[in-house]
C-alpha cells in the first residue's frame, strides 16, 4: 500500500488534485453558479477598463477612458495591473467579467497553496507540507479577502511570497542561473500584482537569505539574489518608475488615514468575524484575527526554541518577523509609520496580515512528523484548521448579477451592449473618491458631456472614435477658435492638426483638454500616447524580460556554462 501511494504522489497532477480537495470548503461560493457582494467590487469596473485599454492599442495599458463621467483616469499609470491582465486573458475566453473575476479568486488560492508546499517541501516532509499549505488557505484573514473584501493584489501576493521564498532557497542553495530567471520573474509579478506588498517583502527576502548564507548555506551565491532583484526592478519598471516619479501629478489626499486603522491587540488575538468596512476605534465590521491555529503554531515554536537549538536562528528570525509585523498593525508604532515612504499606499496597517498569514504557516518548515505524536498533532491541527474557519469561507448573501449590474453602477452610460444615451442613476450614487485627481483638476466631474468635443467659436463637422483613446475630427471656422476635449489632461494625451502637433491648454475647473486652431478646414487627431520618459521605461522593462525569459527558457541548453 504504501509503495503505490509512493508511486501515485509521483505524478504532479495527483497533488493539483490533491490541493484542489483539500482547498474545496474555501472555493465552494467561486463554483456555484451565482455571486456575491464585497467591498472591493470596483476591481470588477477595473477589469473592464483594463479590456478596454489593451483593445484600445494601449501597450503598455495606462489609461481608464470611462472613469470620472467619461473623463478618463490614468488608472493602470498608479494601480497593479498584472491580475486585470490575467484577467483581460479569462474574459476573451469566457467573455464574462464575473466568471472572470470568479477565476482570479480561485487561481489565487490554488497557486498560493502549490507554492506553499513546493515552499516547506525543501525543508519538511510531504505530509507536513500539506498541512502547512492547508492552513495557509485557512487563515481567517484569506476569507477576509476572499468573501468580505474581495482583495484582488492581495490574494495574488499570496501566490508569490512562497514562490519568492522557494526560488531564493534555490538560488542560494545551487547557484544555477535559471533560478535567477525564476525568482527575478516571481519578484516582477509580485511588483506587478501589488503595490504595498513589495515595500515590505523584498527587504525581509533579503534579509532572510543573509541569514540562510550565514548559518545554512553559503555567501557564493548572494550577489545572484541582488542581480535577481536588479533584474526583477528592471523587467517591472514600466509600472513602478512611473507610478512612484508621477506621483505628484495626483492630488495626494486619500480618503483613509492610517491612523485610523490600527486594530487592537484583541482584535489581532480573539476571533471574531464581520462582513463591514474598518472603522476608527475599536467596532470595526471586519476581523483582524491572525488566526487560533497560527497563533498555536507561533506558540509552539517558541515552546521547541527553547527546548532544541535546531534551526535556531532561523526561528529566531521568524518569529521576530511576526512580532515586528504585529507590532506595526499596532498604534504604538505610529512613530515608525510616520516616517516610512509611500504610506499612502498602506492605508491600512492591518494589511500586514498578509504577511502574518505567510510567516505563521511557514513555522511547519520545523516540524517534522517523525513520530505519531507529531502526526497526530499536525492532523488535529489540519482539521482545526477547517473547521474553526469552515464558516468564515463565506458571503454574507448570494444573488444572481449579470455584467451590466456592475456597469451601470461604476461608469455613466456603459452597458454590455455598449455606449448608452442614457445616465445611469445607479452610477450617480457611486463615488470615485478612492481615485486621487491629477493635480489639474480643481473640481471632480459630476456631469456627462453631451459630446466628447464642445467648441462655441468653431464647427466639428465630423468626431470619429477610432478607439476609446484615439478621436479623429473634421472641423471649420471662419476665424480663429478653441475646442474643448472633456477629457482630463494627464501627460501622454496628445493633439495634431493637420499631422502638426498642437500644444494643450488647460480648462478649469474639471481639469479637461483645450486647444487652439486656426481658420479653415482642419483635421484633428486626439490619441494617447505614452511620453518619452515612458518610452524609456517601456525599453528597460523589455531588456529585462528578455534577459529573464532568455535565463530561464536558454539556461538550461547552453548547460548553465555561466552558473559558477
Amino acid at each position: 500500500m504504501k509503495n503505490l501511494i509512493k508511486k501515485i504522489s509521483a505524478y504532479k497532477i495527483f497533488w493539483v488534485i490533491v490541493f484542489i480537495v483539500i482547498s474545496l470548503p474555501a472555493i465552494y461560493p467561486l463554483i456555484r453558479g451565482d455571486f456575491y457582494h464585497f467591498s472591493d467590487e470596483p476591481h470588477i469596473a477595473n477589469l473592464f477598463e483594463m479590456i478596454r485599454a489593451i483593445d484600445s492599442g494601449q501597450f503598455p495599458p495606462r489609461w481608464a477612458p470611462d472613469m470620472s463621467f467619461g473623463f478618463g483616469y490614468p488608472l493602470f499609470n498608479f494601480y497593479y495591473p498584472l491580475p486585470y491582465y490575467i484577467g483581460y486573458l479569462f474574459f476573451k475566453l469566457f467573455g464574462s467579467l464575473i466568471l472572470s473575476i470568479k477565476l482570479l479568486f480561485l487561481l489565487s488560492v490554488l497557486l498560493s497553496a502549490l507554492f506553499m508546499f513546493k515552499w516547506l517541501r525543501l525543508f519538511t516532509g510531504r505530509f507536513e507540507s500539506l498541512v502547512g499549505a492547508l492552513i495557509f488557505i485557512y487563515t481567517p484573514y484569506r476569507a477576509v479577502d476572499l468573501y468580505v473584501r474581495g482583495a484582488l493584489g492581495e490574494l495574488f501576493a499570496f501566490i508569490y511570497f512562497p514562490a519568492i521564498a522557494y526560488f531564493t532557497y534555490l538560488l542560494l542553495k545551487t547557484g544555477k542561473v535559471k533560478y535567477v530567471g525564476y525568482l527575478s520573474l516571481a519578484i516582477s509579478l509580485l511588483i506587478l500584482s501589488h503595490n504595498l506588498a513589495p515595500i515590505f517583502f523584498i527587504p525581509w527576502i533579503i534579509l532572510f537569505a543573509l541569514l540562510l548564507c550565514r548559518f545554512s548555506l553559503s555567501f557564493t551565491n548572494i550577489y545572484k539574489l541582488f542581480v535577481s532583484v536588479l533584474l526583477a526592478l528592471s523587467a517591472s519598471s514600466y509600472f513602478w518608475l512611473p507610478a512612484f516619479i508621477e506621483k505628484s501629478n495626483l492630488v495626494s489626499q486619500t480618503p483613509f488615514n492610517y491612523r485610523d486603522h490600527f486594530p487592537f491587540i484583541k482584535q489581532l488575538i480573539f476571533p471574531s468575524w464581520g462582513y463591514g468596512a474598518s472603522h476608527p476605534g475599536i467596532y470595526d465590521d471586519l476581523s483582524f484575527q491572525i488566526g487560533i491555529v497560527n497563533l498555536i503554531l507561533i506558540s509552539v515554536t517558541t515552546l521547541t526554541l527553547l527546548m532544541s537549538k535546531k534551526n535556531r536562528f532561523l526561528k529566531i528570525f521568524i518569529l521576530f518577523s511576526l512580532a515586528g509585523f504585529m507590532f506595526l498593525m499596532n498604534i504604538r508604532s505610529s512613530f515608525v509609520w510616520n516616517i516610512l515612504p509611500l504610506v499612502d499606499y498602506i492605508q491600512f496597517p492591518w494589511r500586514l496580515l498578509l504577511f502574518t498569514t505567510f510567516l505563521s504557516s511557514s513555522l511547519l518548515m520545523f516540524i517534522n512528523a517523525k513520530t505519531k505524536i507529531v502526526k497526530t498533532f499536525l492532523v488535529i491541527l489540519g482539521m482545526f484548521s477547517i473547521s474553526q474557519s469552515f464558516f468564515y469561507f463565506k458571503p454574507s448573501e448570494y444573488f444572481n448579477p449579470t455584467d451590466d449590474y456592475y456597469l451601470k453602477r461604476f461608469f455613466p452610460n456603459i452597458s454590455v451592449s455598449g455606449k448608452s444615451e442614457i445616465l445611469s442613476s445607479e452610477y450617480l450614487n457611486y463615488s470615485e473618491d478612492y481615485l486621487l485627481l491629477p493635480m489639474w483638476v480643481d473640481r471632480r466631474a459630476n456631469f456627462l458631456p453631451d459630446e466628447k468635443f464642445t467648441s462655441n467659436t468653431v464647427t466639428i463637422n465630423e468626431i470619429k472614435e477610432l478607439n476609446s483613446v484615439k478621436y479623429l475630427m473634421k472641423i471649420s471656422g471662419e476665424e480663429e477658435g478653441s475646442i474643448s476635449f472633456n477629457n482630463y489632461y494627464y501627460p501622454g494625451w496628445k493633439i495634431f492638426v493637420d499631422g502638426q502637433e498642437k500644444d494643450i491648454g488647460i480648462d478649469k475647473p474639471y481639469g479637461n483638454i483645450s486647444f487652439r486652431i486656426l481658420k479653415g478646414e482642419k483635421e484633428v487627431m486626439a490619441l494617447w500616447s505614452e511620453t518619452n520618459f515612458r518610452k524609456v521605461v517601456d525599453l528597460i522593462s523589455l531588456c529585462g524580460i528578455l534577459v529573464i525569459i532568455y535565463l530561464i527558457t536558454f539556461s538550461k541548453r547552453s548547460g548553465n556554462n555561466n552558473e559558477k
